[in-house]
């Protein structure tokens, strides 16, 4: 990377923290109070918070576009961090979900004397696939949220995991194998709150009963 790509990176990134603070002072003058009180009452707990995001992404089609409000929400002094990390997993923890899976390659017959090839489409299968999803950690205290911390890696560790979000029906089960945890981890800086990235594999996703 060159220094004329350093320097168009680094101006990227502070225009971007720019907007943020310009659209932070814009939001805080033109809604006040109000809206802070909306917010606060959308997102007093991680599953509202959750289903808020889901939702406003739903409606806008664009995760990063929610992430963007949330940062400026939170630059604003609107949003405490705590609520817009719920938002934040919500964007994009049930759209990962429902990612379609992929098919098994199809049956083909290549011959040499035919033009083109022959392809079975015929009993198509749904194959394996790999999820990544993020998980929102709370507790009251450090030491509370170090103890949900490990309680979460212990069900992680068993191996099997199933998954059930009331948001996409309670007849529907996730049958997830853990894969391993990614590199996205943050902290908050009361030690109360964190989240993490965590890889899945579906090996049947025909099985969701």
């Amino acid at each position: 990377m060159g220094a004329s790509e350093i320097i168009g990176l680094l101006g990227g990134i502070a225009l971007f923290l720019f907007g943020m603070a310009i659209m932070g002072d814009g939001l805080k003058k033109v809604a006040g109070s109000k809206l802070e009180l909306v917010l606060y009452k959308l997102t007093s707990t991680p599953l509202k918070g959750v289903l808020l995001g889901t939702g406003v992404t739903a409606v806008i089609q664009s995760s990063s576009a929610t992430s963007v409000m949330v940062v400026g929400f939170v630059n604003s002094g609107m949003m405490k961090v705590n609520q817009a990390i719920g938002i934040v997993m919500g964007d994009s923890f049930i759209a990962n979900l429902l990612a379609p899976a992929g098919l098994k390659d199809f049956v083909e017959n290549d011959d040499r004397l035919k033009n083109g090839k022959e392809v079975l489409y015929n009993n198509p299968l749904l194959a394996a696939r790999d999820v990544t999803l993020s998980f929102v950690i709370m507790g009251s205290t450090p030491e509370d949220h170090l103890a949900n911390l490990r309680s979460f890696y212990t069900l992680l560790q068993a191996g099997k995991v199933t998954i059930n979000v009331p948001a996409i029906g309670n007849d529907v089960n996730y049958h997830l194998t853990y894969m391993g945890s990614s590199n996205s981890y943050s902290l908050s800086a009361d030690r109360c709150t964190s989240k993490l990235s965590v890889k899945f594999n579906e090996p049947n996703p025909a099985n969701r009963t």
